[in-house]
């Protein structure tokens, strides 16, 4: 009887030493697979997100070569903005700054931008994605896609698009 107990004592402690091995051993592995899963997918929505930005960013430089745009007059450009804005939804506003940093939008509204880096940035004629910032037009939380309007080399004015970030 006291060699039963002795060696089913030492099965015992054996069976749950391997057993304790085998839980933390396994919770390795399954963590080890879970952080590469959630790393892959975290880099393949940020390409999603990156791929979304630059095809809005190639929509403004499409609106940028427009004759309309390029002739910096407000008057004539705002129907035109209004129309694209229609026809895209992924738009809070699609504006237009004049050098001087006067703007109109799609939604009628008019002012100064000249604060704003993202306006700056497009006049040295560089094509730039804001960092979230609050509308002056609507008061949505808005990334804005600049492109510079260059006629003959030279930069003429900004067109914009506000990207609803709330919607």
């Amino acid at each position: 009887m006291k060699l039963t107990v002795i060696i089913l004592a030492i099965f015992v402690v054996a069976m749950a030493a391997l057993g304790g091995l085998n839980y933390w051993k396994a919770r390795q592995i399954i963590i080890s697979n879970l952080n590469q899963e959630i790393t892959t997918l975290a880099n393949n929505s940020a390409n999603d997100v990156n791929d979304w930005l630059e095809t809005r960013k190639s929509e403004m430089m499409v609106m940028s070569v427009a004759p309309v745009v390029q002739s910096g007059n407000l008057e004539v450009i705002k129907p035109f903005l209004t129309n694209a804005a229609n026809a895209n939804k992924f738009y809070d506003a699609i504006g237009y700054i004049a050098p001087n940093g006067a703007f109109v939008n799609s939604t009628g509204t008019t002012g100064s931008l000249a604060d704003r880096d993202y306006f700056s940035q497009a006049m040295k004629g560089e094509t730039v994605i804001s960092d979230p910032i609050i509308a002056k037009s609507t008061g949505h939380l808005v990334a804005v896609a600049a492109v510079p309007v260059k006629v003959d080399g030279r930069v003429v004015g900004v067109v914009y698009g506000s990207i609803d970030l709330e919607a």
